[in-house]
């Protein structure tokens, strides 16, 4: 059967009225407060999507019907949502999404713990979250540098989600991650959020962009800046990623201006109950650190007293580039460390760091204009034992540590590895490694020195193969009690 144009026609005017009808209809539906619609797997918000009339109570109106006709999704639309910290909550197994572009805003003149707490099986997607208006991150000169001041709280929970949100930050932490019991922490995921962290304070303050207490699970692909409006007199404390677990993939995340790029832990209140039993692995795999003091500064166990083992972690594949940046009182902030590990507290621990890989990562350092590694021979690090591309001071053993296939471009110590005390390192391996311009100069002359392997209390180490290129202000082979070395 033919169709003639007149039938054409006729067919087009109908969907044309059916497209105006259904454009009618979203109308109708967009004006009726927090609309269950049964066929659609969401909750049509009607909160104030202009900033000008709080939002809180809608939104928990809206999350609470969610569950209750068991839809289990929060749809945001497009708008401007402002909100109360310390009332909300996405319930279990429930998804907060925004549906356009949702920003979630603070505008707080007292000091608060979190905007939002998320819940076993619960999901964040797609929103924004700003505190940029909050004067709350503003104490007066000489106060306390504020505590809390979380935007995510993810307390004692498994299986859950935050996933392509901006966060636009002045607290503490921008997602924390809190296991206080066990059986809890498994698949956390972390994934393609961007975060914008803002100093707005003078005093010494310590924030973290991500903090995880992790058993398991992914956090990846996320873009973090620490963009400052002021400059300290103290030291400075931001971390980009700080990680807490036996078995967490880091991978292929960008971390720009923060102290600690990644912070990795073996933190005591997650591993006593696996350390025997677990057998999971921390792996730490092409990320990007950009201006970093410390690139990734791995505190093994002991943390306190638990003889906890920090061990089975492979660090690969990463970019690292630490900044020399001034501060007052004619010194500077020290490219102190690309990769160490570190113990830093007393214990009865037989072992601070076992089976630890440290392979195809690229160390450089970034010089500010005008300062080189000569010009800073008069600048040298006080005393302290984060220094080194390869940094391993540690008060207990470390065994069955490999750092391999390396490019390293780095004034200070190339290889920092030294067991203090009556501690012995055993089975250390440095090979094949690539030494671009070492610029080995003596910056702490009363309790160390530096060299291209400076090393101390070490039993079976093997440094072979490790080629430096360039012309070195000085190269310095230097050894303490150290036994069955070869290669050096």
């Amino acid at each position: 059967m033919s169709t003639t144009l007149l039938q054409v026609e006729e067919g087009i005017s109908k969907i044309a009225l059916l497209m105006e009808n259904v454009n009618i209809l979203n109308e109708k539906i967009a004006n009726l407060p927090n609309v269950i619609i049964p066929s659609m797997p969401y909750v049509i918000m009607n909160a104030d999507k202009t900033g000008a009339i709080d939002a809180t109570d809608a939104i928990i109106n809206a999350t609470n019907q969610a569950v209750a006709n068991k839809t289990y999704m929060v749809l945001f639309p497009t708008g401007n949502y402002l909100v109360r910290p310390d009332r909300m909550v996405v319930p279990e197994g429930v998804e907060w999404i925004s549906f356009g572009n949702a920003v979630l805003f603070t505008k707080e003149t007292a000091l608060y713990n979190i905007i939002v707490s998320m819940r076993t099986g619960s999901r964040i997607t797609h929103l924004t979250f700003d505190q940029r208006q909050d004067s709350a991150m503003t104490p007066q000169p000489g106060a306390a540098s504020p505590k809390g001041l979380f935007i995510i709280h993810m307390p004692n929970l498994n299986d859950a989600t935050v996933q392509d949100c901006t966060f636009y930050s002045r607290g503490v932490c921008t997602i924390i991650i809190q296991q206080q019991f066990t059986g809890l922490g498994y698949n956390i995921n972390i994934l393609r959020n961007k975060i914008r962290w803002q100093r707005k304070i003078e005093t010494e303050f310590d924030a973290t962009m991500i903090f995880a207490d992790v058993i398991t699970g992914r956090i990846a692909h996320n873009d973090i800046k620490a963009e400052k409006t002021s400059v300290t007199n103290g030291w400075k404390f931001e971390t980009g990623i700080e990680a807490h677990s036996p078995d967490l993939l880091v991978e292929d995340n960008h971390i720009d201006g923060c102290v600690n790029g990644i912070l990795p832990t073996a933190w005591p209140g997650l591993y006593p109950a696996f350390d025997d039993l677990y057998r999971g692995s921390l792996r730490i795999l092409n990320n990007v650190l950009l201006n970093c003091v410390r690139g990734i500064s791995y505190w093994g166990a002991p943390i306190n007293n638990t003889n906890t083992v920090a061990r089975n972690a492979l660090i690969q594949g990463n970019y690292i580039n630490l900044k020399l940046e001034k501060r007052p009182k004619t010194s500077y902030y020290y490219p102190a460390e690309g990769i160490g590990l570190e113990d830093h507290s007393g214990s009865t621990a037989t072992f601070a760091f076992k089976n630890i890989q440290i392979r195809s990562n690229r160390i450089e350092t970034t010089y500010e204009t005008g300062l080189n590694a000569r010009a800073l021979m008069d600048y040298g690090p006080s005393p302290a034992p984060q220094v080194g591309a390869f940094n391993m001071q540690t008060k207990y053993p470390c065994e069955n540590i490999d750092i391999s296939d390396n490019d390293i471009d780095f004034p200070l110590p190339i290889f920092n590895l030294k067991a203090i005390g009556s501690a012995v390192h055993k089975n250390i391996r440095a090979y094949d490694n690539r030494l671009w311009n070492p610029a080995i100069y003596h910056a702490y002359l009363s309790n160390g020195f530096d060299g291209v392997y400076n090393l101390e209390n070490l039993n079976g180490l093997v440094a072979s193969n490790n080629t430096i290129y360039g012309t070195p202000i000085e190269v310095v082979q230097k050894g303490v009690n150290v036994s069955n070395v070869s290669g050096v």
